[in-house]
């Protein structure tokens, strides 16, 4: 289980990574930020938002040219999370709320489709 636990939580960095290094390049910065428990879901949960209204694009990682440098963020924290939400904020900009299952640690992969919520 402890193996287990070290994946989800890898997975969970590399997800969180992309989100935060996107929203520097793609959304005009970081403007919120937070991470929780959800104990009664069983769930890892975070939101990431930044200025910009526009949604992640992206192919999937199969038909990625393996040699182009960049373009597979999305891709990643759309395998990765168990769940991706985009919601547009008040204010303006976006929050991408992505949740890890905390049962789901040696559970097959999802395989995305380009610029899909899950």
């Amino acid at each position: 289980m402890e193996g287990d636990f070290g994946r989800l939580l890898a997975d969970a960095q590399l997800a969180v990574t992309e989100l935060v290094v996107n929203a520097h390049r793609h959304g005009g910065g970081l403007t919120g930020f937070g991470a929780r428990l959800d104990l009664e879901r069983g769930c890892l949960v975070v939101d990431v938002e930044d200025g910009d209204e526009r949604h992640p694009v992206g192919e999937p990682l199969d038909r990625r040219d393996p040699t182009a440098a960049g373009g597979r963020g999305w891709a990643l924290v759309q395998i990765l999370a168990s769940t991706c939400h985009i919601d547009a904020l008040p204010q303006g900009g976006k929050r991408i709320r992505v949740t890890f299952s905390l049962g789901r640690a040696t559970a097959g992969r999802r395989s995305p489709s380009a610029g899909a919520e899950t």
